[in-house]
């Protein structure tokens, strides 16, 4: 089986479980993407705090609004990367507000609480006050007193390791 082969069955898994709001799509569409998106997203606006919130944001709104996603349209990337140059020319021509990272993904299933208690205390917290509290992650690292770059990087190793889990 060649890669293209492998990348174009990994896609539609991976649009599976965006479909049916499995929490562990989103940390494998970030692993798939990111680096890619993140640097698109970079030639527009060269500035990298503002690329990563861009980035973040980028990948939150398209789980969130994934049923607008049409595979017969065109492929998981390219959605992705209309997505974030969207929001990166919005953002640079000053036609965004505050980027939020609310609670836009549910973890509310019984099935999902049952995992986030085999997560670390930590890692639990983080992503309860996230998910269930409605808190951003900048809010978060100001009611704990921690640097912002901090729960970013917990926030990211929590959502491995919840899918690690699953």
């Amino acid at each position: 089986m060649n890669t293209q082969t492998q990348q174009a069955v990994s896609d539609t898994e991976l649009i599976y479980l965006l479909k049916i709001k499995d929490v562990t799509a989103l940390p494998l569409l970030y692993d798939a993407y990111a680096k890619a998106i993140y640097n698109l997203i970079y030639q527009i606006i060269s500035d990298e705090n503002e690329t990563e919130k861009i980035l973040e944001f980028t990948f939150f709104h398209c789980w969130n609004s994934f049923y607008l996603f049409d595979a017969n349209k065109g492929f998981l990337f390219t959605w992705l990367s209309l997505n974030a140059r969207n929001t990166a020319l919005q953002h640079k021509k000053g036609k965004t507000k505050e980027l939020s990272l609310r609670p836009i993904v549910t973890l509310a299933n019984a099935s999902n609480k049952t995992v986030l208690t085999q997560l670390n205390t930590n890692h639990r917290q983080l992503l309860e006050l996230f998910y269930y509290s409605g808190f951003s992650l900048m809010e978060i690292a100001e009611q704990q007193q921690l640097a912002y770059a901090e729960i970013k990087t917990d926030f990211r190793a929590a959502l491995l390791a919840l899918r690690n889990l699953k």
